[in-house]
C-alpha cells in the first residue's frame, strides 16, 4: 500500500508539472509570439499551414496547388493573398479545407499542373478532428508550428540561415537538373491520366464555392520548356478547359524562368513569377 502511494504522489506531481509547464509555455505563445519561419519537414510544413488558414488567416485570395505552387511563397504575396498549397499534395486538399472551415473566399486561384493529385484525406481529418480542432483556435500552444523544437530551428535559421539576397542569387545545379529533366520527360510523356474520381470531386468543390459567390481561376505554375508541350500538360489543359469555363490567369512565359529539376522553380524565378501573378490576376478581377 505504501508503495502505491507514493507511486500515486509521484505519478501526481508529474501531472501538475505538465500542466503547470504547459500553462507556461501557452502564455509564451500568446504573449511572445515567436516567429515560425522553418518546421521539421514537409508533412508539419502542410500541417502547419493549413492551421495557419483555419485560425488565423483572413486573406480573401487563396491559392491551392502542389509543390510547384508552393514556390510563391506568402513571404512573396500581399496581405490578401494566401497560397494554401502543399509539398506532395494538391487542389483537392486545399478546397477541401477551405470549405471545412466555413470560409468563403473571394477568388480561389487553382494551380493546374497537378490538378488531379488524390486528396490527403489523413491530413483533412487530422485537422478536423472533432471538437479539438476549435479547441486549437484558443489555445495556440497545441497547433503544431509551436512544438519548441520549432521555435529552436527558427532562432537558428533567422540568426544563421540565408538571406534573401543570397537567395536570390543561388544558381542551379546542373547535374541534378539533367538528372530530372530526363526523368521528368519520360514521366510526362508516358502518363495516362485516370482521373474520373478526381474530376467528379473537383467539379462538386468548384460548384460548391461558386454558388457561393467565390470565382475559381485556373493558372500554370511555369515548368521547362522542355516540358510545355508534353502528353502530361496538354492533357489536363485540355481536360479543365472542356469541363470548366472558368478564367485563366495568363500562361507564363516559360522561358524566362529556372527550375532546379525541371518543374520546380528556383527562388528568385519564384519570386519574380509572384510578382506576375498578382499582377495578372489584379488586371483580370480589378482588386
Amino acid at each position: 500500500m505504501a508503495v502505491a502511494g507514493c507511486l500515486f504522489i509521484f505519478n501526481f506531481k508529474i501531472i501538475i508539472y505538465t500542466l503547470v509547464f504547459f500553462i507556461i509555455w501557452t502564455f509564451f505563445i500568446i504573449i511572445g509570439k515567436p516567429e515560425i519561419i522553418t518546421l521539421q519537414n514537409q508533412w508539419q510544413k502542410n500541417y502547419s499551414l493549413s492551421q495557419d488558414y483555419i485560425y488565423e488567416i483572413s486573406a480573401v485570395n487563396i491559392i491551392v496547388g502542389s509543390s510547384m505552387a508552393t514556390r510563391m511563397d506568402n513571404d512573396f504575396l500581399p496581405n490578401n493573398y494566401y497560397n494554401l498549397s502543399f509539398g506532395g499534395g494538391g487542389v483537392l486538399t486545399g478546397l477541401e479545407i477551405i470549405k471545412r472551415s466555413k470560409k468563403t473566399p473571394s477568388n480561389i486561384y487553382l494551380e493546374v499542373n497537378n490538378i488531379f493529385k488524390e486528396k490527403d484525406s489523413d491530413l483533412i481529418a487530422r485537422l478536423f478532428y472533432p471538437v479539438l480542432w476549435k479547441i486549437k483556435k484558443y489555445v495556440p500552444s497545441l497547433k503544431a508550428k509551436y512544438q519548441p523544437i520549432n521555435i529552436f530551428l527558427s532562432y537558428l535559421k533567422s540568426t544563421f540561415g540565408k538571406s534573401h539576397e543570397e537567395h536570390i542569387n543561388e544558381q542551379k545545379n546542373d547535374k541534378i537538373y539533367e538528372m530530372n529533366i530526363i526523368k521528368h520527360i519520360i514521366n510526362y510523356e508516358k502518363i495516362v491520366l485516370d482521373c474520373d474520381k478526381e474530376l467528379s470531386e473537383l467539379k462538386k468543390l468548384v460548384q460548391y464555392f461558386e454558388e457561393k459567390d467565390t470565382k475559381i481561376i485556373f493558372f500554370e505554375m511555369p515548368i521547362d520548356e522542355k516540358l510545355i508541350k508534353t502528353k502530361k500538360v496538354t492533357l489536363q489543359r485540355e481536360i479543365i478547359n472542356t469541363h470548366f469555363v472558368n478564367d485563366w490567369i495568363p500562361l507564363p512565359n516559360n522561358r524566362k524562368y529556372v527550375t532546379s529539376d525541371g518543374i520546380h522553380l528556383l527562388y528568385k524565378s519564384a519570386y519574380l513569377y509572384s510578382k506576375i501573378f498578382i499582377s495578372e490576376a489584379e488586371k483580370l478581377y480589378d482588386i
